[in-house]
């Protein structure tokens, strides 16, 4: 079970602090994908939301990177706002750091695609909302 410290409905982000990249998740196409690191996120939560079948790896295949913007070194993270209702649907999705217009619409398109697994406290399915940070990372010269 997958543990993590949130804040119920309101999302901040504490400045933020070096840490190891996280795992790689797939490598599609040349693109490498990571896991979005909530570890500076408090929200109290037992479990947020997840991909339902498939994990992070699943939701990847959502995401496009296309060749044009990898080629121009066209990258970095598109952080997200996303709010989940207590069944799991994406009641909003706004980008909030910008890296690409084409990049903003291709995260908020794979987010919204999504029937996501609830987040869920004691045991119960929560509504939630918080920063959803999607790094698109162009091949290194």
């Amino acid at each position: 079970m997958r543990r993590a410290t949130l804040f119920l409905l309101i999302a901040f982000a504490l400045p933020a602090v070096a840490s190891p990249k996280p795992p790689l998740v797939e490598e599609r196409n040349g693109v490498p994908y990571y896991p979005p690191d909530w570890s500076h996120l408090h929200i109290s939560t037992d479990v947020t939301p997840s991909y339902p079948s498939g994990g992070m790896q699943a939701f990847t295949s959502y995401l496009d990177y296309p060749a044009e913007y990898r080629h121009k070194h066209i990258g970095g993270t598109v952080t997200l706002n996303v709010s989940w209702d207590s069944s799991g649907h994406v009641t909003s999705a706004k980008v909030t750091k910008s890296v690409h217009p084409a990049l903003d619409s291709i995260a908020l398109r794979a987010v919204r695609q999504i029937h996501w697994m609830p987040a869920r406290k004691a045991g119960k399915p929560i509504p939630i909302s918080f920063p959803f940070p999607i790094t698109f990372a162009p091949p290194k010269t």
